[in-house]
């Protein structure tokens, strides 16, 4: 017999870990992971790249994703899915509502995410230092900026845990479709993972990370919606920038980060120096420009 009915958010993550035992299930941290991407440089500003989640065991996943899909599709305004960008400039499912009910909305799926008291994490780098940086570099890896801030994101996870006391907890690291730029990533995930790789995971990582990172479908997995959120208010915090249009309102959505602020653990941000350090690590190290991303971890 077929069941015709939907998954609900919650099963969804359900199946993400379902072939664990109980008590793994229980203890097994998700990271749901966002990248925003904006490479516009234009009108002086100090466009970023960043990537941004939160983390949670995956047994509360569930609950907050249940929530979520509520407040998104039963509670007025209904929408579908829940995308900032769609929120801001009053598009998609936000399509001709005024500034007062998308802000509305905002706050009450923030509402959902305090409830269930996520821990949002961030990597983020600047897209002219690093422009600047993969000039020297050959091979795909100089068209990945994406897999330098996913390994580094892996320094926040470690250090996350190690804040919380519950190092070292096992943790499976999902995100958004990102294409080939996400392929990339898990393709050198696993490399980094066997033990023979010159250049591979120190101890340390190995103890936390298990199981290949997933690409999802943002609108199934509801998460990757606060991750969103998260992300695109980051941006907007660390860049200081914005239309000026005041029919988009778009300046006037700096306040999402400070609403989202208190459940932000922290992050990691690559600098020029940062930038420097590694260059000449790469040249004292003899790794070849190709794999040259694979040590970004912080040292």
């Amino acid at each position: 017999m077929v069941c015709s009915s939907q998954p609900t958010a919650g099963e969804r993550i359900k199946w993400l870990v379902c072939g664990l035992p109980k008590p793994f299930r229980q203890e097994r941290l998700l990271v749901m992971l966002q990248g925003y991407f904006d490479d516009s440089g234009s009108e002086g500003r100090q466009p970023l790249f960043i990537l941004a989640g939160y983390i949670l065991p995956a047994e509360q996943w569930e609950a907050f994703a249940d929530d979520w899909e509520h407040e998104c599709k039963q509670i007025q305004p209904r929408i579908n899915y829940f995308k900032l960008s769609e929120a801001i400039n009053g598009e998609g499912e936000f399509d001709l509502l005024p500034y007062d009910v998308r802000r509305y909305k905002i706050l009450r799926l923030i509402e959902v995410m305090r409830k269930h008291k996520l821990h949002g994490v961030s990597a983020s780098l600047k897209w002219a230092e690093w422009t600047e940086f993969s000039a020297g570099l050959r091979g795909p890896a100089k068209d990945q900026p994406y897999s330098n801030l996913f390994f580094l994101l892996i320094d926040v996870v470690r250090e996350y845990q190690k804040d919380l006391g519950i190092f070292p907890q096992k943790t499976q690291l999902d995100f958004d479709l990102q294409g080939k730029a996400g392929q990339f990533a898990i393709e050198w995930y696993g490399k980094m993972l066997h033990p023979t790789r010159p250049y591979g995971f120190e101890e340390e990582y190995r103890e936390i990370l298990e199981g290949t990172p997933r690409m999802l479908d943002d609108k199934q997995y509801v998460p990757l919606q606060a991750a969103d959120m998260l992300a695109g208010a980051l941006r907007l915090s660390l860049a200081g920038e914005g239309k000026r249009d005041p029919d988009a309102f778009f300046s006037d959505f700096r306040w999402v980060y400070d609403e989202l602020h208190a459940d932000f653990w922290g992050g990691l941000s690559y600098s020029k120096e940062t930038w420097d350090a590694l260059k000449l690590r790469l040249v004292q190290s003899g790794l070849s420009y190709r794999s040259q991303w694979a040590s970004n971890r912080k040292k």
